[in-house]
C-alpha cells in the first residue's frame, strides 16, 4: 500500500479510482464495511482504491474541548488498510485551513484533482467541507456515490463512540468484538518504579504518544508485541488506586 502525507507530491499515474474517505478512527467493523465495499467496486473496475483520512479527528481543531479520544494511532489504522487491501492511503492534515474548506473545493481538488476518483464509498453519516455542506446527496448529485448502510451487530449499530465507551468501562472484551481485532495500545519502553525485580517477572512501563483511550483500572489479559513482530503473552496492568494513570507512574505490561 501507498502512503502518501497530504497532495503536495502526490502525482497519480493512474487516471480514474475508487475513493472513500473517512476519519476511520480504529477501523471497526463498520468502517470496514466502507472500506471493502470501495475494494470490491475497484477490483471489478480494475481500478485502484484510494483511500483518504486524516492526521487527527476534525474534532481536534473544530471544538477541541469535545474531542474524544482516539481509539487507535495512525500506524495502527494504517496498518488495517494495508490488510484489507488498499491500494493507496492519502492522509490529510486537518488544521484550520482544512477546516474551513468548501465542500465543492474538496472535492475539485482533493478527489477528483489529487486522488483521480471517478466514484465515491462512504458511510451513511459522512458529509465533507466547511459546515459539512457536502453529505452524501450532494455528493450523489456531482459524483457517482455509494452510501454503506450502519453495520449492526445484533441490531446494535457499531461505532467509534460505543467501543470507547466500552473501552473505559474496562470492556474490552466487548471493544473487540466491534473492532474486529482485540484493542491495542501502543508506545515507547521507559523507566518506572522497577517493580519487575520485585515481583521475579519483566516488566515494560509504556509511554503513549498521543491521546488515546484507555481500559478502566484494573488487570487485563494481553499479548505483547515486540519490534520484529515477536508475541508474548502477558498481563496488563491499568493502574491502582496507589498509581493512577498510564505509563512510569501508572501501569505497565508484565510478560
Amino acid at each position: 500500500m501507498q502512503v502518501h502525507f497530504g497532495v503536495g507530491l502526490l502525482r497519480a499515474e493512474w487516471r480514474k479510482s475508487v475513493a472513500c474517505v473517512g476519519t476511520f478512527d480504529g477501523v471497526h467493523l463498520g468502517h470496514q464495511a466502507v472500506i471493502r465495499e470501495a475494494i470490491s467496486q475497484a477490483q471489478d473496475k480494475e481500478l485502484p482504491c484510494v483511500l483518504v483520512t486524516f492526521d487527527r479527528h476534525p474534532a481536534a481543531i473544530l471544538a477541541p474541548a469535545r474531542c474524544p479520544k482516539s481509539l487507535a494511532g495512525l500506524q495502527e489504522n494504517l496498518e488495517v488498510f494495508r490488510e484489507l487491501g488498499v491500494s493507496a492511503t492519502v492522509v490529510l492534515p486537518f488544521d484550520a485551513e482544512l477546516s474551513r474548506m468548501s465542500a465543492e473545493r474538496f472535492l475539485r481538488e482533493i478527489l477528483i484533482g489529487a486522488v483521480r476518483a471517478s466514484s465515491l464509498v462512504v458511510g451513511h453519516d459522512f458529509a465533507m467541507g466547511n459546515g459539512r455542506e457536502g453529505n452524501t446527496d450532494w455528493l450523489a448529485s456531482r459524483l457517482p456515490t455509494t452510501v454503506v448502510k450502519p453495520f449492526e451487530i445484533d441490531g446494535v449499530r457499531v461505532s467509534s463512540s460505543a467501543i470507547r465507551r466500552m473501552v473505559s468501562e474496562g470492556q474490552v472484551e466487548d471493544a473487540a468484538r466491534l473492532l474486529g481485532r482485540p484493542f491495542a495500545l501502543s508506545g515507547v519502553v521507559v523507566g518506572g518504579q522497577k517493580l519487575g525485580r520485585q515481583l521475579g517477572f519483566p516488566t515494560a512501563n509504556i509511554a503513549r504518544s498521543f491521546d488515546q483511550a484507555v481500559p478502566a483500572q484494573g488487570i487485563y489479559a494481553g499479548w505483547l508485541t515486540f519490534p520484529g513482530g515477536a508475541l508474548h503473552g502477558g498481563i496488563v496492568d491499568r493502574g491502582s488506586p496507589r498509581r493512577r494513570g498510564w505509563g512510569p507512574d501508572g501501569g505497565g505490561l508484565f510478560a
